[in-house]
Order: C-alpha cells, then structure tokens, then sequence
C-alpha cells in the first residue's frame, strides 16, 4: 500500500473514531500537528471514567 494511502487510511480512522466518542457522549478533540502518540484527546467531566 502507498505511504501517502496509508497516511489518508490512518487519519480516517482518527475522525471515525472521534466521531463515536462524540456519538456517547464524550468531549473530545482531535490533536492538530504531529503530536506523538497524542491523535485524540478526551476530556472527562467526572472521575468516573466510560467504558464501552
């Protein structure tokens, strides 16, 4: 698979992701640059922490 495809590939799977946590409910963003190991950031109103 093409580098440049792979790329396209993981940045969907970004946005698909965030948009199911937005879906339940969450506060969540995605992270701008090239943060390493940092693609969304979730934010939690309450200690207790969702689980799905």
């Amino acid at each position: 698979m093409e580098q440049n495809v792979k790329h396209r590939l993981g940045i969907a799977g970004e946005y698909r992701v965030l948009s199911e946590l937005l879906l339940r409910g969450c506060d969540a963003s995605i992270t701008l640059g090239n943060a390493k190991g940092t693609d969304i950031l979730v934010y939690l109103k309450s200690k207790k922490i969702p689980t799905y």
